[in-house]
């Protein structure tokens, strides 16, 4: 039977990880330190239970030095589905992955 999960290996090089969970804080974007030498991969999404309807619903983000900025977008409203930067301060959390300073 074949091995249905990852394999591990000794050869890659370790990354650091940094878990959280923040609200945003209006400005778009919100920034998140990092402390690491280099990002390689981030994992963004909203808090909550309910449909977002109007209110912030797609997170992105763009590495800047030691922060990683994290830009909210809503949709204009009503049936236009264009997306607009956001200034709700909802609760999103995050995951950074990437080398140690």
């Amino acid at each position: 039977m074949p091995n249905r999960f990852p394999m591990f290996s000794a050869d890659r090089l370790a990354q650091n990880v940094l878990v959280g969970e923040a609200a945003l804080d209006g400005s778009n974007p919100t920034p998140i330190a990092h402390g690491m030498k280099s990002v390689t991969s981030v994992f963004l999404q909203l808090a909550g239970s309910a449909a977002p309807g109007d209110n912030t619903s797609i997170l992105t983000y763009a590495v800047s030095g030691d922060n990683v900025n994290v830009y909210a977008w809503k949709n204009t409203g009503g049936t236009d589905p264009t997306l607009v930067a956001s200034t709700g301060t909802e609760t999103f959390s995050y995951m950074i992955v990437g080398d140690a300073a």
